[in-house]
Order: structure tokens, then sequence, then C-alpha cells
């Protein structure tokens, strides 16, 4: 009633604009103007008088006379321009008033002047009259279309465009064309703009602060979808409006939730969304729980969210394993959760894995789910018990489920499952250590041998070979179960032949993968190349990987007695390592130089042995090992005193001299590790850090020879080369600390009987090492 009201009074003072109009003719009082014009007619012309006053303004008035005569726009252009000449006649503006009249409220008090001019929009002139007096959007309908009816005006569209530009790019290329309607939000319009014109972000930043200086903007954030949604009888519901950062489901879902609708018209609704070119759909599902959790102590570890249709324990247990939350507050969002609205809980335990698998006619045979707290090798082979699959078949799906299936990998997002075993068990036992603490349950799986699970149970628990032994008897016995051997398999390789043979290779517990690998090769004359592949294929085995320790084979190992009882340690070998320095290395450590004829004896069987080359008879004191890992493998460099530190070759008529470190790098990662391309630096760093780090710890100590850089079997001659390359380097001038435990190293071990007294053994006691002087005293050291 009150739009009516107003309506009204518009119509009224559209009459009385009129009747103000006709009695302003009667009162003009100042003739300005006046002349006659010529009129074109279709026997030539005519003449017809014309008169201004004052407050006229000529183009209306000689829009008057166009219109009595039927003439075009041309014909008052020319006329005007000749009248606005004048000097009497002042010409404000160059297009007639079409329309004009008085806006008032319901008061009766005067908004102003609506005036339209030809060529203007009317819908745009009525909403730039209705922003500046604030207006109504339904008062602006009303005036429009009492405007649009009358004679001389012509409405083209009923939206009014507010704003209108060209968008250039910072090469001053148009982007396109920017129109802004009265209906529309500034910010909606602007976010499609820039989204079908695939500009970054920030140009919607830019354009929403330049654009809303200049006019109204109620908000700051776009909707990405907004629309009247209709039920299926075409009877509007409401708007569905979805701002941009919200998820679409889940305004769908409160919108249809609101209003009473049921999924299936939901799920219609949100292919209706999703199907925008503007909308982007993360997820179908909505969120029917979406909270922040809050420990006791105020910390927020995060938010748990829960999708329509999810099962709760699957929602917790992912919300458990991202924010570590303790099972005491796991367990208390499924007591108040379990039973709210739209929640579903059928099940305590998580679902962790599902997966269809396929009869051989291509149907479903069933569907295996492995919950929280069951060990998957225990579903499967039920599963394959039950529907009478094979033994083959039951491996590979617990491969599958395990995440080692080269075939069927995890997909995206999916976790392989934790497998601590691939068979059921079939027998368990718990095993206490000797002081009666309980060790752990030793399980026997399907098709298991009782020697195999022995051992797996045993290096688990750190158990020596005599009391992995110990258990054979007592479990073989009461487990029921057939024993074929005392030593555990724990794992089999096959290895390809060139010839296409295939060979089945046991690794027994005890032994070194790469130890076992590497006799193989001697027998099937592989290369060192092969043997590596080989060996990195079978320590990444993820079934029963065996305990690869090291890359390097062990080519001799001896043990040494102190006594008949008494082991003093084994003098061990491995491939790359020169023999007779870890001779030397071994005797040093065990203070031996002095002993004969262990001293001697030990080089020969070395030397003489068919496993090992002895390709120098010299030693070469060992300054350092270092470890490095590859493939999951560790792999030994040694680094040996070199002849020279440097190694200079002819380069382009001069020389090029390298250290003797970089050498050693790259040797070792040609060899070892040729598929990583990092390794050179890598190693090259560590080698000069352990380098600096050696030299650091030798000036400290005691050891003479070692700041010779030489071993306790070096020759006069020796000593003598070693003293004076390294006294140039270490001279008293730029290393007087250094330089002077030269001259004492020398001093001591030029003369031959200070020599001699220095390599005597070493009389331990308490820590401490007693040695015979020259002088026939005793010197007491701390024994390091």
């Amino acid at each position: 009633m009150r739009h009516g009201h107003v309506f009204m009074r518009w119509a009224l003072s559209l009459f009385a604009l009129y009747s103000w109009w006709g009695s302003l003719q009667t009162a003009r009082a100042q003739l300005v103007f006046q002349s006659s014009v010529f009129i074109p007619t279709s026997t030539g012309q005519e003449f017809h008088p014309f008169a201004l006053y004052a407050g006229q303004e000529p183009v209306d008035e000689l829009e008057e006379v166009r219109q009595q005569f039927g003439l075009d726009r041309t014909w008052r252009e020319s006329i005007l321009t000749q009248v606005c000449a004048q000097p009497r006649v002042q010409c404000t503006r160059n297009v007639p008033v079409v329309y004009v009249t008085r806006i008032t409220d319901t008061q009766g008090h005067v908004l102003g002047v609506l005036e339209i001019h030809e060529g203007q929009e009317p819908v745009d002139v009525i909403a730039a009259f209705a922003i500046k007096h604030q207006i109504q959007r339904a008062f602006r309908q009303q005036l429009l279309q009492a405007v649009c009816q009358q004679k001389h005006v012509r409405c083209t569209r009923t939206r009014s465009l507010i704003f209108e530009q060209r968008i250039h790019d910072e090469h001053g290329e148009t982007i396109g064309k920017l129109d802004i309607y009265d209906d529309t939000e500034p910010i909606d319009l602007l976010y499609r703009f820039v989204k079908e014109h695939e500009l970054p972000d920030t140009a919607l930043e830019q354009l929403f602060q330049m654009i809303c200086a200049r006019i109204p903007c109620e908000r700051a954030e776009p909707f990405i979808f907004s629309r009247v949604i209709a039920d299926p009888d075409n009877s509007p519901i409401g708007e569905l409006q979805i701002p941009r950062h919200r998820e679409p489901a889940d305004v769908v879902y409160a919108f249809c939730h609101h209003h009473g609708l049921d999924k299936a018209f939901r799920k219609q609704l949100m292919h209706l969304v999703c199907n925008d070119p503007h909308v982007a759909c993360e997820r179908m599902a909505p969120y029917v729980f979406n909270s922040p959790i809050v420990l006791e102590n105020g910390t927020d570890v995060g938010a748990l969210r829960i999708q329509e249709d999810e099962e709760l324990a699957d929602a917790v247990y992912h919300f458990s394993k991202s924010s570590k939350i303790s099972p005491d507050l796991r367990f208390a969002l499924l007591q108040q959760l379990c039973g709210r609205e739209g929640i579903l809980c059928t099940r305590s335990q998580a679902l962790l894995r599902s997966i269809p698998i396929s009869a051989q006619d291509g149907g479903t045979l069933g569907v295996i789910s492995v919950y929280e707290g069951q060990e998957p090798a225990d579903v499967v082979y039920a599963f394959a018990e039950k529907h009478g699959l094979s033994a083959d078949d039951a491996y590979n799906l617990v491969d599958v489920l395990c995440g080692i299936s080269k075939t069927n990998p995890p997909r995206p997002g999916e976790e392989p499952l934790t497998c601590t075993r691939y068979a059921p068990v079939v027998f368990a036992i718990p095993i206490s250590a000797q002081n009666g603490s309980r060790l752990g349950v030793l399980e026997i799986l399907r098709d298991d041998e009782p020697a195999d699970a022995i051992a797996r149970f045993g290096n688990k628990h750190g158990l020596g070979k005599p009391e992995k032994a110990n258990l054979w008897d007592p479990i073989c016995e009461a487990s029921g179960l057939t024993c074929t051997r005392d030593v555990g398999l724990m794992y089999q390789a096959v290895y390809t032949l060139p010839d296409g043979r295939r060979e089945r290779l046991d690794f027994l517990d005890g032994e070194e993968p790469t130890d076992v690998i590497y006799h193989y090769g001697l027998m099937r004359n592989l290369s060192f190349v092969e043997r590596k592949h080989f060996l990195i294929e079978v320590c990444n085995e993820p079934r029963k990987r065996p305990n690869c320790t090291r890359a390097e084979p062990m080519l001799l190992s001896i043990p040494v007695w102190e006594s008949a009882d008494k082991k003093m340690g084994d003098l061990e070998i491995l491939e790359g390592q020169e023999p007779i320095d870890q001779v030397y290395a071994f005797l040093e450590k065990h203070d031996l130089f002095q002993t004969e004829p262990l001293n001697t004896t030990l080089l020969e069987v070395v030397c003489n042995s068919t496993r090992v080359t002895c390709a120098r008879k010299r030693p070469r004191r060992i300054l350092f090992s270092m470890y490095a890992t590859y493939a999951g493998i560790s792999h030994s460099l040694q680094y040996v005193q070199p002849e020279s530190d440097w190694i200079c070759t002819s380069h382009h008529g001069g020389q090029r001299c390298v250290h003797y470190a970089e050498v050693l790098s790259k040797q070792f990662c040609e060899t070892h590790m040729t598929d990583w391309v990092g390794c050179f630096p890598r190693i090259l760093e560590a080698l000069r850090v352990q380098l600096e780090f050696y030299e650091e710890r030798m000036w400290r100590g005691k050891d003479l020879y070692a700041k010779l850089g030489l071993v306790k079997t070096a020759s006069k001659e020796e000593i003598d080369v070693a003293y004076n390359r390294l006294v140039k380097r270490f001279n008293n001038e730029t290393e007087p600390q250094k330089y002077e435990k030269l001259q004492e190293a020398y001093r001591t071990l030029s003369d031959p009987e200070e020599k001699y007294f220095y390599d005597l053994p070493c009389m331990k006691l308490f820590g401490l090492c007693g040695k015979k002087k020259k002088d026939g005293s005793i010197s007491i050291t701390p024994d390091n």
C-alpha cells in the first residue's frame, strides 16, 4: 500500500508538472531570440516562426518543432548550431529532455527532479537518482514502469548499468569489457570476470578496490553461485547463494535441510551447482560434523570433519592418526558423537582397507575388509579358505593389502596396512628370558618351519646362537609340528642366469647376505655389478627381508686367540681392502708388533690364502673409516695414508693436481653408487670433515707414528722421507706447536734404541699403560 501511495504521488506530480509548464509558457517575460526556421517539405521548403524566451533551453524548443513536422535529428542539430551562435542565446546542452518530473516522498517532500535526456537509458538515470536519494529498489521498479509508458521515452532494458569500463593488462592490451548492473552485487561480477579471463586472485582485489570506490558495494566476498531454486512443480523455494570460500556440498546440504528437501533432490541440485563453470566442487558429500578439537590444556589439535554416510569410527581413526590424540580422547569422541543427527555410527572399529575380489568369470567374488585390530594375513586366509582360493592367490592378496605388490600398489591416498606377518598363526608360545622376565610370544605361521620362527624371534629379541639352539627341541615337541632342520631359513632368492636358468639361493640365520651372494657369484662367474644389483634386490625385499649389515663381502676372517680359552679377536678382510693394511691395523690395535712369531705368521697366513691377494708388502696407515648408506645398505670407506696427498697429472702442457680425497671419492662413487647423481660432492664433503677431525685428534694424541703417517714397521728411510716431507708443511714459523711434535716424533723414531723402547708392548693395569724406558725406569701414562 505504501508503494502504491508513492506511485500515485508520482502520477499527480506528473500532472502538476504539465500545469506548471503551461503557466511558464504564459509567463514568459523576456524575448531572447526570434526568427524563422526553414521546414523541408515535399515541394521545397517553407519557413516557420521560432522564438526563444528567457529560461528556455534552445534544444528543447527545437525538438518540439522537429516532432511537430516529423523532421530528423540532423535538421535539429543544424539549426541548433545557428541558434547557439546568436549573442543573446545560451545553450547548456545539445540533447533535449524527453522526460522530466518532480519526485516526492510519502510526506510530500520533494526529493528532486528526474530528468531524462535523449539518448539516455531511463533505467540508468532512475538508478543514479535512486542511489543519490536512497530510494529502495521496489520504488525504482514502479517509477521505471511509469516512465517507460511515456510517449517519447524509449526503454531498451530494465537493468541499470551503473559501471562500464574496458579492463587492460599491464601491457595495455584489452582483457575485456566489464559491465556492472544495479541488480547484481559488483563483487560477484568481478569474480566471474576474473575467472573467465583466467586472472590471478590479486586482480580481483585490485578491481574490487578500484570499482567500489566509485559505486556502492555491499559485500567484499563473492557468491560463486546464486540462483533461485524451484521445486519439481516449478514453485520457488528460495535463493541458493554459495560464498567463495565455502564448500558447495556443505551449503547445498544446509539449504536442503532448512527447506526440508530430500536426498534425491539434493543430489540433483549438487549436479546443477557443480556443473557451473565458476564453481569448483572438491567433494560431493557434505560435512555433517565439522568442529575444532581442543584439549584440556587449551591445545587445538585440529578440526574433526565427518562427511555424510562416513562411518564415525573411520573419521575419528583418521583424525587420531593426523592429530596424534590419546586413545582415551579418541574413545571419548566416539561416545559423545555416536547418536547425533546425521552421523553414521554402526561400529566401533575403523575400516582400514577394503578391496573387491573378482572371480574368474569377471563377477565379484567378495570384498576383503580389514578392520582396526585385525591382522591382514588372517583376514585374507580366512577369505581364501571360504572361497576356495589357492595358497598363491592368498599370498598375492596379502602383498596387495600390505602395500608390497609391484603390480597392485596402493592407490593415491591409501596407506599400506601394517603387517606383522604374512600368514596365519598355527602355534604360539610365550618365551621368557633367563632372569624370568617375559621376552615375547614366539609365533609359528602356516607352512612355517619351526627353526625359521625361532630364528626370527631370536634375532628380534637379541638372542645368541646357543640360546636359539636351546629353543629348538622344546618348540618342536610342544608344537607337534614337523621339524626338518635346526637352522632358520631367513630368505630365499631366485637368480636368473644369462642362459635363462633360474636358481634358488638360500640365506640361513646368521649368514650375511653379501657373503652368500659373493660365494654364489664365484661359482657362477658373476661380475661385481651383477652381484651388487642382486644384493640390492635381496636387501630391499619387503617380505622376510634378510638383515643386511654391510655391502662388502667378507673375504677372510681369522680368529686370533690370546690363550687356549681366551679369544683376542677376529682379523677380518672385506672386499676392496688391502690385506696387509688390515693385518697391521689388527696388530697395532692389539699391540702385537713385537710378539713373535704371531706378527709375521698372521701376514704369511693372510697373503698365502687363496681368498685374498696382497698387492703390496709394505703396509700403510689406515687413518679412519666412514660409512655411507645407499639403497638401504651400509657401504664402508677406508681412508688409507696415500703415498702423496696430491695426485698430479699432465694437463695441457702443465700439471693438474687434485687432493687424494677427491680421487678416493670419485672411485668410491663410480664403484658403489653409480645411480646417485649427488654422490661425489656428498662423499667428498664427508671425507674432508672426517680428515679434519682425524688430524685434530692425531695432533692431540701421543702416537708418534701417526704424526708421521706411518705404521710401526716403518724403516729408517721411510721415517726420514716422511719427516722431510711434513717439516716443509709444518715449519717452526707457521706451525710451531706441530713442528715441535714432529721434532719429538722424529728424535724418538729415528734413534734405533729409542724406537725399540717406544715400540715395547704396553703393560696395562687399571686403565694405565706402563712402559720400560731406555734408562731402566718405567713410565706410567693413561692407556689411550
